[in-house]
């Protein structure tokens, strides 16, 4: 949402309140509750340079003030100095702003997951910790100079190749093997 409509929507609850007269407590209140949920609205935009934990915060804070102004408007119903049409206006208007914090706050949480998903490092593999089947696969290109998927699957007969080419893999991706020619002419040795 746009920043100039958060200040078009206040600039409108201040012209419902002004066929009120001053002694009348809603319209300082109503005023003032626009002031604040202005404030917030204007901090919590993206143009300012705040964290989205302190974007986070302020959204509770947002919600419960804009609650607090909707019902001092929805007070002024039976008030016959102010148009009710006015009213609803203001109402609508504040209820989408609510349902754009609570979009936020999705938006903000599911941010928040993929950057946690994102700092989780993997430490890389030790050599102790490689399965059987890859020290199995070690062994026999420590006993041939080079060998395919072919072969390996002709001496492990209970692995698929896929899961071999994805040991091969993971075997690459700790250097202990090289992968030399392209298509079916691919060989793995041991890295010298």
């Amino acid at each position: 949402m746009n920043p100039d409509f958060f200040v078009k929507l206040t600039l409108g609850a201040y012209r419902v309140t002004d066929g009120l007269s001053p002694q009348e407590q809603e319209k300082g209140e109503i005023r003032s509750l626009a002031n604040s949920v202005l404030a917030h609205l204007i901090l919590f935009s993206e143009t300012n340079p705040i964290t989205q934990e302190q974007r986070k915060s302020l959204i509770p804070k947002i919600q419960g003030e804009i609650g607090s102004l909707v019902w001092h408007v929805v007070g002024l119903k039976n008030n016959s100095k102010i148009e009710k049409k006015y009213l609803l206006i203001i109402e609508k208007e504040y209820q989408k702003i609510v349902q754009w914090l609570q979009e936020q706050s999705l938006a903000i949480a599911q941010d928040a997951s993929v950057n946690s998903d994102v700092s989780y490092v993997q430490k890389p593999k030790e050599e102790n910790s490689l399965s059987e089947r890859q020290k199995r696969i070690l062994g026999i290109l420590q006993n041939k100079e080079k060998t395919q998927v072919w072969e390996l699957q002709k001496v492990l007969t209970e692995v698929t190749k896929r899961t071999l080419r994805r040991d091969l893999d993971e075997l690459l991706s700790l250097n202990l093997i090289e992968r030399k020619g392209e298509w079916n002419a691919v060989f793995y040795r041991l890295k010298q």
